[in-house]
This record gives C-alpha cells, sequence and structure tokens, in this order.
C-alpha cells in the first residue's frame, strides 16, 4: 500500500481560506529590446494553472495572471528604472518577482516603480526608489482596489574591495 500524500497548499494573504492544489504549470513570455542607446526596454507576461488532477482544479483561470514593464536608462554614474507591474490574485509561480517589507511574492497588487542610481565614485554607490501600488481586482481576502501599498527604499553601498562590498539600507512599506 501506498502513503497518501497531502496536496500542495496556497495559502492567500490576510485569510484563513485554503485551496489546494498538486501542480502549477506556468507560462510565459519576455520581450527584450535590443538597447536604444542608453535606453532599454523588456516586457513580460506570465499565466499560472493550477491543477489538482486531470480535470483541473476547479478555479477559475482568468484571475492568475502578471504582467511587467521596465524601463531603464543610463548615463554616466546615474541610472534610472522605471516601470509597471500587475500580479493578479491568484497568480503564483516558483521564482520571486517583488519584496514588500516581509511580504515576498505579493499577489493582487498592480502599479508603477522608479529606482534611482548613482554612483559618487568607484567604490561608493546610493540609490533611491519605491513603489506606488494598490488592488489589482476586488477579491473577497485580498487587497481591494481602492487600498494602497507604498513602498519607499534608500541605501548606500560601500565596495570594499573586489570581492566584498558593505551596504546600509531603508524600506519604509
Amino acid at each position: 500500500q501506498g502513503q497518501a500524500h497531502e496536496p500542495f497548499r496556497s495559502y492567500m494573504y490576510m485569510t484563513d481560506f485554503v485551496q489546494y492544489f498538486n501542480a502549477v504549470t506556468v507560462y510565459g513570455a519576455n520581450l527584450n529590446f535590443k538597447p536604444w542607446g542608453r535606453l532599454h526596454v523588456n516586457a513580460e507576461v506570465a499565466k499560472s494553472v493550477t491543477s489538482s488532477g486531470l480535470d483541473g482544479d476547479g478555479q477559475s483561470n482568468d484571475d492568475n495572471n502578471a504582467y511587467a514593464l521596465h524601463v531603464g536608462y543610463g548615463t554616466g554614474p546615474v541610472h534610472v528604472h522605471a516601470g509597471y507591474n500587475n500580479i493578479d490574485p491568484r497568480y503564483g509561480a516558483p521564482g520571486s518577482w517583488l519584496q514588500l517589507g516581509n511580504w515576498y511574492n505579493p499577489t493582487n497588487l498592480r502599479g508603477p516603480y522608479l529606482h534611482i542610481g548613482y554612483k559618487v565614485s568607484d567604490n561608493l554607490s546610493l540609490h533611491v526608489g519605491g513603489n506606488y501600488l494598490e488592488g489589482a481586482r476586488n477579491r473577497p481576502g485580498y487587497l481591494n482596489m481602492s487600498d494602497r501599498v507604498n513602498q519607499v527604499k534608500a541605501g548606500l553601498e560601500y565596495k570594499v574591495s573586489s570581492r566584498l562590498s558593505t551596504s546600509v539600507d531603508y524600506e519604509g512599506v
């Protein structure tokens, strides 16, 4: 006799709702344009589909998408990265797409971000940035479209040697 295995569990943020599935299939595409001078642009799209067997898991696959647009510009010591992320409530995939404080891989969020870096010298650099996010969809147990999550980050990095650097960072959410 074989041992019965518990299915993987996907816990939804801010609720006691538990959804069971034992497989995730992720489809994705990345469009990375050749740099135009100092301008870099790329876009990503992904969809995760959960299932509990050959017939699926009974869940809708309409709100498990992720989209991202990234634009970067670098000139001399200054680098600017801006973009827009949209992560649906049921999106889930292996990997890491965003961290807000101690919230890793958040879902049901959308909004722009901006990050600016400045290389003061060969050994010293500064960075500042943030995200201005809101709920992507109105779903029970998630953030709603009227909810806002703002993140501000800043830091200083010092390169001690070619193999060692140290940094001091601040994050407010």
